[in-house]
Order: structure tokens, then sequence, then C-alpha cells
């Protein structure tokens, strides 16, 4: 009866061959081939594994690497955007600013007297005009204006105007007057008469 062999069966297994990674050194290196006949193949398969599955990691991160580059791209030029419409923003802010500063201050008041000659029957509605180097009282509804270096001169000196206006229209028959100022002329007797009068 022959006896039981003792040759060890080829092991195929990689655990099994990482139990024996203490001997893999150059002495021992037939020994180990001897035990794994087929280390060969089974390192390429695994290494073919490894190399495969790195690939296509690499490849994962190169399209996530290249869909973000695209998004930053796009977020990039959606800023240039941004820039210029805001540039374009300020440029109008501006223009209205020096626009809005430059523009007379209007803004619209009432006479109660004129002088000591007249009686106020109604309040004169007056429009106040200010701008940089001086300030226009005016009466519109007599065309009549006056100028001033202050709001208070400005309005004075329009107190007057009216004043001279009025004695000119009623010293002046109506037959002499044109229209517009025989319009004029009512306006006023309508709301200012001089004291004594009635």
């Amino acid at each position: 009866m022959r006896e039981p062999s003792t040759r060890k069966e080829p092991m195929s297994s990689l655990s099994d061959f990482e139990m024996l990674l203490p001997v893999w050194n150059k002495t021992e290196r037939s020994k180990v081939m001897r035990h794994f006949p087929d280390i060969g193949s089974m390192i390429a398969s695994n290494w073919a594994e490894m190399v495969s599955s790195y690939l296509k990691r690499d490849l994962e991160y190169r399209e996530d690497l290249t869909e973000l580059t695209s998004r930053v791209d796009y977020l990039a030029s959606g800023l240039d955007s941004l820039k210029k419409e805001l540039s374009t923003c300020k440029e109008s802010i501006d223009n209205l600013y020096e626009e809005f500063t430059d523009r007379p201050i209007i803004k619209e008041t009432r006479l109660f007297d004129i002088d000591e000659e007249f009686e106020v029957i109604e309040p004169l509605p007056i429009v106040i005009e200010e701008s940089d180097d001086e300030v226009i009282a005016t009466f519109p509804e007599v065309e009549v204006f006056a100028v001033g270096s202050g709001e208070a001169e400005a309005i004075n000196n329009l107190k007057r105007e009216v004043s001279k206006l009025y004695y000119e229209l009623i010293n002046t028959p109506d037959e002499q007057l044109g229209r517009v100022p025989q319009s004029w002329k009512r306006v006023l007797t309508k709301v200012v008469r001089r004291v004594g009068n009635t």
C-alpha cells in the first residue's frame, strides 16, 4: 500500500499567502513558490483589481473635478456680470446725486402781511426757490418774483414788488389794461386791500 503523499495541495487563497509572508525573502522564495504555484496569477489578479479600482476612483474624481470647475467658472462669470451691474448702478446713483444736489430747493409758504399800508384778506401763496448763491421768492398768481441772498431778504423784496404792482394796477383804468394785467388786478384786490379802504 502506497503511503499517503506528504506534499501539500497548492494554496490558492490570498489569505493563505498572507500567512506565509514572514518567510518571503530571497532564500525562501523557492519554498514560497512551491506552496503557492499560482502566486503570480494571484498577485496579478489582485493588482489588476486594485488598479481598476484606482482608475475608477480617479475617473470619478476627474469627473467631479470637471463639474466643480464648471460650476466655479459659472459662478465667476456671474460675479463678473454682477460687478458690471453694480458699477452701472453706482454710476447712475452718482449721476442722480449730482443732479439732485444741483437742483434748487423749492418749497411753498404763505404771506400773511405785506406792509403797514395793506391788510391781507387771504394769505398769499408764494414759492421759495433756493439755489447755491441766491433765493427767489415768487407769487405765481400775478407772476411777480424777487431775489435775495437769503429767504428773508427774498420775501421782503417780494412784498415790495407786490405792493408796487398793486399800486400800478389799481391806478390804471381797466380799459387800459390787457387781459393778463386785468386778471392780476382781480387777484390782488381779492387777497389784499389798502388800510382805510372798504
